[in-house]
């Protein structure tokens, strides 16, 4: 049978424990799992591991009932390039995130089955898969990837070849991510795509604003609420973190929650339990956390807003999403991707962009990222018609984004004469009061309907002058 790596070559497996019975046990269906031949060699610690000769193992699988994290740390030194891949007979989110603070790749939790290694090499081996496909034949799916990014993410930049290498990695972990980036840069899609090729794909994906959340039923919709005297499941039932259970959990912007239910969050995270609302019984949850913001979470800790123990528990393994302005080539594959779908979408007839169309797109700054580039091209689609997207169809061609149209058709009449320009600090003031007002003076919905945190709002407050306040 061919393999899936491209190559014959046998994977190396060093196996850090005393059962000699159980590694042998595993070598022939781990050979079924990979399609290639697997060497395995036992040692009980890293001190016997140093005198062993030979290739440098791929794999070192090491027995945490039997060792400490220390050891761990001693093989990462030692082997910087092999995948460590600890196990163990209780798996808490806490004993993972030891594990892999000391260098592991991932913690299995017993009972080991050679399914669940070789899910593991299979994903740590995936850059490499990659790198080789256009040398070896391989799929025509993994020739896309390559071409448009992980997960179908568009992009062939260095910088997101690299940032898609990163996420092919820390995909199949069950350690948090934290997901930082600018609005719009599309962090909601990375956590997705994440969760869709981790060990979780066929759990559920649950997704939580913290800012949007009221603030009085926060821990309601966080943890869920116990049924009444009756037991009616009407009036109880499960919060975000119970429905992803055996899933993933996206919580967005966590620094908004307060100081008691980041507390409850690390409680969480320390115990693989919670409690609903009302209802003093434990409840067992497994979910992988992935946490997104577009805030800077060292400043969220300097300030206060985020717990630094909760900080460190979510932290393990950050992924800064790149700005599309410093993207180079990806804008244009982007708007080629989004031109394809909105014509289809729209049932219009656009083909390509001209090239005057073309050198406006890749020369404007984005400061909207991806999601401003996509309503830029929805926006020419829906109100023209034709083959190709010319510059004058681009709203961007004019010195306009989408959102201030309506504003400009209304200034024509006077802009022939000049219009006065108003500070940006007025206009952003009289867009975010006009928000807070809408939702009966709600920061909180209001913040969530600009896509913004609640505590830029404040901060916004506090910055305009006082001699215009109201």
């Amino acid at each position: 049978m061919g393999s899936v790596f491209g190559s014959e070559e046998p994977v190396r497996l060093l196996f850090v424990g005393s059962d000699s019975q159980f590694v042998d046990s595993l070598a022939e269906p781990l050979q079924t799992q990979l399609h290639r031949p697997v060497d395995t060699v036992q040692v009980t610690s890293a001190e016997q591991a140093a005198m062993l000769s030979g290739n440098v193992p791929a794999v070192i699988l090491v027995d945490m009932d039997l060792n400490d994290e220390t050891v761990i740390t001693e093989f990462s030194r030692r082997a910087p390039q092999a995948t460590v891949l600890a196990f163990g007979s209780a798996s808490t989110v806490s004993q993972t995130i030891q594990a892999m603070e000391a260098g592991a790749y991932d913690f299995l939790a017993n009972p080991l089955t050679a399914e669940k290694i070789a899910l593991r090499i299979n994903a740590t081996l995936t850059p490499r898969r990659l790198r080789n496909s256009r040398h070896h034949g391989a799929a025509d799916q993994l020739s896309n990837q390559e071409s448009i990014g992980f997960g179908g993410l568009v992009g062939s930049s260095t910088i997101m070849r690299q940032f898609c290498d990163q996420m092919a990695r820390v995909a199949p972990s069950r350690a948090p991510v934290f997901l930082t980036g600018p609005a719009g840069s599309g962090k909601h899609l990375c956590a997705k795509t994440i969760h869709s090729h981790s060990t979780q794909s066929d759990g559920p994906f649950v997704s939580v604003n913290c800012s949007a959340l009221p603030a009085d039923q926060m821990e309601y919709e966080l943890f869920g609420l116990a049924a009444n005297e009756a037991g009616d499941p009407v009036d109880g039932g499960p919060g975000v973190v119970e429905r992803a259970n055996r899933g993933t959990l996206y919580l967005v912007n966590p620094h908004e929650l307060d100081a008691d239910l980041q507390a409850k969050i690390l409680r969480f995270m320390q115990t693989g339990t919670i409690h609903r609302y009302g209802e003093d019984r434990p409840r067992n949850v497994e979910v992988r956390i992935i946490c997104a913001t577009e805030s800077n979470p060292m400043d969220c800790v300097a300030d206060g807003s985020l717990r630094e123990d909760l900080f460190y528990r979510l932290f393990v393994l950050p992924l800064q999403i790149p700005a599309l302005g410093g993207r180079g080539s990806d804008i244009l594959d982007l708007a080629r991707a989004f031109l394809a779908t909105c014509a289809e979408e729209e049932n219009k007839g656009f083909e390509r962009y001209s090239a005057a169309a073309e050198l406006t797109l890749t020369s404007f700054p984005w400061p909207g990222n991806v999601r401003q580039l996509q309503n830029v091209i929805r926006h020419a689609v829906v109100l023209h018609d034709g083959p190709e997207i010319t510059e004058a169809m681009l709203p961007i061609a004019f010195g306009l984004i989408p959102d201030t149209l309506e504003l400009a058709g209304k200034q024509t009449a006077t802009e022939s004469q000049g219009p006065d320009v108003v500070p940006f600090w007025q206009q952003e003031r009289r867009i975010i009061e006009e928000a807070v007002e809408r939702f009966d003076g709600n920061i909180s919905r209001a913040a969530a309907a600009l896509e913004i945190s609640p505590s830029t709002i404040y901060r916004k407050r506090q910055s305009w002058p006082q001699a215009h306040a109201n």
